[in-house]
């Protein structure tokens, strides 16, 4: 239903309205009858009908609280009565729609209470007391034939704007789809979790790939920087959330009481709120997770959750088609290394670059090199030296050294690191812990020679205020040591 059908509701409402408040003069015997709406935003009085058998009335249509003598009662809870006098509850002067004389004595005000609050007031307006006294029964019913009146319009509201809501739904997806077509998998995977976050007040998306032997935090987005943050390399640990939905293979929705279960690791901050985990299939394979946490769990009704899954669903899809474009069965990973692909890191660092941009922090960004990588080459068959470099990049993760962070493919034997650890020593320190690491030799086979490593780590401080892009990045690191 479009705006016209909603039109043609509220029209209809007030048309009903204006007869019921007629209807109810002209049963009850009050001089005046008049409905004000409490527009409590504006602190206005909106007048939405009136019926009066006198010629010395004038409503304005809207006033202000402050100007009308219903302020003192906009909050009522149930139908009072007033007298008006000089020595009464209400001077004569107060009702101010009257001009020169006025013609009434008694007042009686009805509230129209939604959802605990008082949004309307009826006044009706008397003579004389002895017709207030015959008309209990008739107010009665008009009292309980408004309510069911405004409960109906409002149910009729909200389904035409249920249904106005799937239709934007539907246009946005259709948008989405077409946006991504034929883009890689990495840039629609991210596309996907910055659209999610659009659904969230206080809370982000973070984007989980499998490894060989675990699952790792990719990266994620957040709505503000008040959100306890999911960092890059995390590791998954069972009894997690996102453990639980790999485990089950379909959507796991969860509230968190006291900062438990943990999203995916016990070293994540707390978070308290609610998760939604949905996996993401790609080749038949459950190669994703994607996390959707926020502070508020009322964010997550069940029509926006199953927008949420069915938006990562309709998006695998989408990735699948990209996948299979490019012959890639694993379209985020190398086959042989498991290291991230150079396209997924990019768009790692392009999504950090825009987080460290409003938060002003640069990133450090680093080049890992063999330094006997040629030695190597003269000494070991390729198999022998592709064991090697498999155990090094198990040397060489952050995870391994308590600290966040991801490590990708940047050429043949030569490996970029991010570090987005806010601290100053996270690169003294990472490159102090692997020189420790690497004493000990790699070991091949039983009975062989042992392989010793000398490595290089260059780290950069890379900030895009400074001008320097994340290709001119990629570019001098791919031809530094070539």
């Amino acid at each position: 239903m479009g705006d016209k059908h909603s039109e043609k509701v509220l029209h209809d409402f007030k048309v009903v309205l204006k007869h019921q408040v007629i209807l109810l003069r002209n049963a009850s015997g009050a001089d005046t009858v008049y409905f004000y709406w409490i527009n409590r935003r504006r602190e206005q009085f909106v007048l939405e009908s009136r019926s009066t058998k006198h010629t010395n009335v004038m409503f304005q249509d809207r006033v202000s609280f402050e100007q009308h003598f219903l302020n003192q009662y906009k909050d009522i809870r149930a139908i009072e009565n007033l007298d008006i006098g000089s020595s009464r509850q209400l001077d004569p002067s107060e009702l101010t729609h009257y001009y020169n004389k006025v013609p009434v004595q008694q007042l009686t005000l009805v509230p129209l209470i939604h959802n605990g609050e008082t949004i309307a007031v009826t006044v009706l307006e008397f003579s004389s007391e002895k017709s207030r006294s015959e008309c209990e029964s008739v107010i009665e019913s008009y009292v309980e034939s408004l309510d069911n009146l405004t409960e109906t319009y409002l149910e009729i509201t909200q389904l035409n704007r249920g249904e106005e809501q799937w239709e934007v739904y539907e246009q946005e997806i259709g948008e989405l789809l077409e946006d991504v077509a034929r883009k890689e998998p990495i840039v629609i995977l991210m596309q996907l979790a910055r659209k999610l976050k659009q659904y969230l007040s206080s809370g982000g998306v973070a984007v989980l790939l499998k490894e060989k032997k675990n699952w790792m935090s990719l990266t994620s987005f957040q709505t503000d920087e008040e959100v306890a943050r999911i960092l890059p390399g995390m590791r998954m640990e069972k009894g997690s959330i996102a453990a639980d939905c790999i485990e089950q293979g379909e959507p796991v929705y969860i509230s968190h009481l006291n900062g438990s279960p943990k999203r995916i690791s016990s070293r994540e901050p707390e978070h308290h709120g609610a998760t939604l985990a949905v996996p993401l299939y790609i080749n038949s394979g459950n190669q994703v997770v994607v996390l959707i946490y926020d502070k508020n769990p009322l964010v997550f009704k069940d029509s926006v959750r199953h927008k949420m899954i069915n938006l990562v669903r309709l998006l695998a899809q989408r990735i699948n088609i990209s996948a299979n474009e490019r012959d890639l069965e694993d379209p985020f990973h190398m086959p042989e290394s498991g290291l991230l692909r150079t396209s997924v890191w990019r768009s790692l660092l392009e999504n950090w670059q825009d987080q460290r941009t409003r938060e002003s922090i640069p990133m450090k960004v680093g080049k890992l090199t063999i330094k006997n990588l040629q030695q190597l080459r003269t000494r070991l068959r390729l198999e022998e030296l592709k064991k090697v470099e498999r155990a090094l990049i198990e040397r060489i993760q952050p995870f391994e050294m308590g600290l966040p962070g991801v490590v990708g493919s940047l050429k043949d034997y030569s490996y970029s690191v991010l570090l987005p650890e806010n601290q100053d020593n996270a690169v003294e320190y990472y490159q102090s812990t692997l020189n420790d690491r690497l004493k000990e030799p790699i070991e091949l086979d039983e009975g062989q020679e042992e392989v010793k490593l000398e490595v290089e780590v260059q780290f950069k401080r890379f900030h895009p205020e400074n001008g320097y892009s994340i290709d001119n990045l990629l570019q001098t690191m791919k031809q530094e040591g070539s």
